[in-house]
C-alpha cells in the first residue's frame, strides 16, 4: 500500500500500526517520528512563519482567510510521484491543514485516484475511532486494535 498523510496526527498512527515504509509524502509539519521528516512533503504552507512572530503568524492566516485564500497547498508534483493509494486528511479546520476541498480537487488529477478517508475526532473516543479507521483502511486492524489498547490502559 502506497499513503500519503496530510496531517501529522494521521502520520502518527501510520508509523504506530507499522506503516512507516508505506509512506510515501506527508504534510510539511509531519515531524514525528523522526522518520518522517526523511519523507517527501506534498503539502506546505504558503508563506514560511519560521522567522515571523505570532501576531505575525496570526495576521497573515487572517489576511489569506478574509481572502478566500488558502493557507496551503498541495504539491501535485510530489503527489503523482507518490502514487497514493490512500490519503489521510481532515475536514474539520483549514486553518490546521490543507482543505479538503483542495485534497478533493488534487486526487482526481492522479492516474488512479485513491482513497481519501478524513479523520474528525471531537472526543478522546473519537480520536481512539480514528486509529481504528486507519488500521480498517489499510488492513492492520490487529494493530490498531492492540495500539488502541495499550493507549487506553
Amino acid at each position: 500500500m502506497r499513503i500519503c498523510s496530510f496531517l501529522p496526527s494521521a502520520t502518527e498512527i501510520v508509523y504506530a500500526l507499522g506503516l512507516g515504509a508505506d509512506l510515501h509524502g506527508v504534510s510539511h509539519e509531519c515531524d514525528y517520528p523522526h522518520d518522517a521528516l526523511t519523507k517527501a512533503h506534498v503539502v506546505r504552507s504558503r508563506f514560511d512563519p519560521s522567522e515571523m512572530t505570532s501576531a505575525e503568524i496570526d495576521q497573515t492566516v487572517t489576511d489569506l482567510m478574509s481572502r478566500g485564500e488558502p493557507i496551503y497547498e498541495i504539491d501535485l508534483d510530489v503527489l503523482k510521484s507518490a502514487k497514493p493509494d490512500l490519503v489521510i486528511t481532515q475536514e474539520l479546520c483549514e486553518v490546521c491543514a490543507v482543505s479538503f476541498e483542495d485534497v478533493q480537487d488534487a486526487v482526481v488529477q492522479l492516474d488512479m485516484p485513491p482513497q481519501v478517508i478524513s479523520l474528525d475526532p471531537h472526543s478522546l473516543d473519537d480520536v481512539l475511532q480514528t486509529i481504528r479507521q486507519v488500521g480498517e483502511y489499510t488492513g492492520e486492524t490487529g494493530r490498531a486494535s492492540d495500539y488502541i489498547g495499550g493507549l487506553s490502559k
